[in-house]
């Protein structure tokens, strides 16, 4: 077959409604926004989207435009180090709360999680009550 009767077969006109999908893109907008609020999930969205929508896609097919619309770039965390000679130290989101079990007080921690650029399993999970830098270096004396 030559490249015309090819392109007849497989022609590039879409087969997208496109009234269901315009739908579909403009509320992928207000999704994209609220990505990256804390307790964001894609079934709720989805579930939004089902009660408004007159057509819906389906949940599988709702996920897979929303990655083609928004591609994740997949990152690296690769650091350039010299073994054992620096620690690299992160805030796991959300602060905590500890419960004194005598008085009832509730008081917010930070979590961090600090890793040694060496491999001997001296990794650490930790807490601090701030993030200033004297909790913070208290801190890193117990990961020694």
């Amino acid at each position: 077959m030559d490249n015309a009767a090819l392109a007849e077969l497989f022609s590039s006109y879409t087969t997208i409604d496109t009234d269901r999908h315009n739908e579909l893109m403009l509320f992928f907008e207000g999704v994209n926004r609220a990505r990256h609020h804390p307790g964001f999930t894609f079934l709720y969205h989805y579930q939004q989207y089902v009660e408004q929508s007159k057509d819906p896609y389906s949940y599988t097919q709702f996920l897979e435009h929303y990655r083609r619309k928004y591609p994740v770039e997949k990152g690296s965390m690769k650091l350039d180090h010299v073994a054992g000679q620096e620690m690299f130290i992160d805030f796991a989101g959300k602060k905590l709360q500890i419960v004194d079990r005598d008085t009832g007080e509730v008081t917010n921690v930070e979590v961090f999680v600090a890793i040694r650029t060496i491999n001997i399993g001296l990794n650490k999970l930790n807490q601090t009550f701030s993030l200033n830098n004297i909790n913070l270096i208290f801190n890193q004396l117990f990961i020694e």
